[in-house]
């Protein structure tokens, strides 16, 4: 029915979406931000999927520096 109204898709795929999360303290949160970034650096990782949690002033904090 959505198709007959809008058209075909131009994608779809599914989405992993985490029940619980984990908070994370500035030093954790640093070093899984580290990781991050070198898993995105590598040309073998397709999608990274995560639970955690980060307050905004310590991503803030981390993004500043």
């Amino acid at each position: 029915a959505l198709e007959d109204k809008l058209g075909e898709p131009q994608s779809a795929q599914l989405e992993w979406s985490p029940q619980n999360t984990i908070k994370l303290s500035e030093g954790l949160a640093s070093t899984l931000l580290k990781l991050l970034d070198a898993l995105e650096d590598n040309d073998d990782v397709q999608s990274i999927w995560a639970n955690y949690d980060i307050s905004e002033e310590i991503l803030e904090r981390l993004t500043a520096a």
